[in-house]
């Protein structure tokens, strides 16, 4: 993913944007949200954060630094 992106499109079940080394997901219905976390979670990218905002859920990931960035050979 490309830093400070937003991935929205119209027919997206949630919406992504990307940011300093950050994920931010927000989720339309809170049963969506177990989903994300379980796809979202690996050793190199975190949950960080959780609120909900307007009857949406805003989950933020930490995603460790270095990960698809690698300069090739």
């Amino acid at each position: 993913m490309k830093d400070n992106t937003i991935y929205n499109r119209p027919d997206n079940e949630v919406l992504v944007k990307t940011e300093d080394g950050k994920l931010y997901i927000v989720c339309h219905m809170e049963k969506q949200m177990q989903t994300v976390i379980d796809k979202m979670t690996t050793d190199d990218c975190k949950l960080v954060e959780y609120e909900e905002w307007d009857g949406q859920y805003l989950m933020t990931f930490e995603v460790r630094e270095g990960i698809g960035s690698e300069a090739p050979n």
